[in-house]
């Protein structure tokens, strides 16, 4: 099947430009891969995860209340402040953080496999341990059918070194894992490790991230684009590069040579749709036409709201659920105007997708081999 139309084309061609596997350009190439990559397994999302934590440190924060009133990072610190378990508040954290990423539906699934196959430098926020299961049982098959077994090495935050991912196989845990018992996930992580711009020395992190994003090819996949630190710290790598580019010009009058590498984002079709089917909300008023004077035009399929629809929408005499979830559906909608801007901002090439097969079909794309699983090779897959 064919998981794009035609307004996708022209980044699928590009996408293969830049990312196809080649022995000359493997490791100028990325993958950069989020949460979403691993939702079929039900790893805890950070709702969820902040939810349980609050359990855990009998903290007794409304977590809905305090995510929407200050944000995920923020929420994880306030219930870590309001430990009421009496133990050592730290040592709590980290047993309660190492049993929190262990999937519940398989330990991975075709999609990381394909990655594998396609990439020989993977970057994650995640902290399950996904990609080293799909490595080991790519192994299995692979020396089942009399090739040599693959290793890769594996850098966890804080200690990246980016000289070294140009020689092997990389599997980088950016923002932490159980292994070293670091994480970013308390606002006190991210400041550390993103921080304010103007804060020298810059972190570990930081420094490596720049590094990455000025001189690799990086497709996103299963990416939010939600984390604000992250986003800030992307925009600000491209702002310093083009000061830099500016500077040079003006001082030696030459044309500055060096240029930012592709970004691209494989993104499902709800997180960038910036409206509402008419269909969807003539189920939902029901015959009712008051909902008319939310849109723009209420005659189009594809409506979308005005500026001032939250005010509109109060003077409606509908039911309180019905306004919830009008309001929901504008929110996300404001939500995926922001990605939008953002990756606008970030010069980010988007191919949408319907769904999470066509990442994968797409991935095939990429393969060397469309039939084969991955290239054989010396042994510089096997774990180090």
């Amino acid at each position: 099947m064919e998981c794009w139309k035609s307004a996708n084309k022209k980044n699928i061609e590009l996408l293969k430009q830049h990312f196809k596997k080649e022995d000359d350009n493997s490791h100028e190439r990325a993958v950069f891969v989020g949460a979403g990559a691993s939702v079929f397994l039900e790893i805890k999302s950070w709702k969820q995860l902040l939810a349980d934590m609050n359990n855990f440190f009998e903290s007794g924060i409304n977590v809905e209340e305090s995510i929407a009133n200050i944000g995920y990072p923020e929420t994880a610190s306030l219930i870590y402040d309001n430990n009421k378990k009496g133990d050592d508040t730290s040592k709590t954290y980290k047993h309660f953080m190492g049993d929190q990423f262990n999937p519940t539906r398989g330990h991975h699934y075709s999609l990381h496999i394909k990655i594998w196959t396609v990439f020989d430098l993977i970057l994650t926020t995640n902290f399950d341990g996904t990609f080293e299961s799909a490595h080991s049982d790519l192994n299995d098959y692979l020396f089942s059918l009399g090739h040599s077994r693959k290793r890769y090495k594996k850098q966890i935050l804080p200690d990246f070194d980016f000289t070294k991912i140009m020689s092997d196989p990389t599997l980088i845990y950016l923002h932490g894992h159980k292994e070293c018992e670091r994480y970013i996930f308390r606002k006190e992580e991210y400041d550390l490790n993103y921080g304010n711009p103007s804060r020298m020395p810059r972190s570990d992190l930081e420094i490596f991230l720049e590094e990455v994003f000025h001189n690799i090819a990086i497709l996103f996949i299963g990416f939010s684009f939600n984390d604000p630190y992250f986003i800030e710290f992307f925009k600000r790598t491209i702002r310093d590069f083009e000061i830099r580019k500016k500077q040079f010009e003006q001082v030696y009058e030459q044309k500055y040579t060096k240029k930012l590498p592709v970004y691209m984002a494989i993104l499902h079709k709800q997180s960038v749709q910036n409206y509402m089917l008419r269909s969807k909300i003539e189920e939902i008023f029901n015959g009712d036409e008051s909902w008319y004077n939310l849109f723009e035009d209420h005659t189009r399929n594809e409506l979308f709201f005005k500026p001032d629809a939250l005010r509109i929408l109060e003077e409606l005499i509908i039911n309180r659920e019905l306004k919830r979830e009008i309001v929901y559906y504008y929110n996300k909608i404001k939500e995926n105007n922001r990605r939008m801007d953002d990756l606008n901002q970030l010069n980010m090439e988007i191919i949408v997708v319907d769904d999470h097969n066509c990442t994968e079909e797409i991935l095939n794309l990429l393969k060397k081999e469309e039939s084969g699983i991955a290239d054989e090779g010396d042994a510089k897959y096997a774990v180090l």
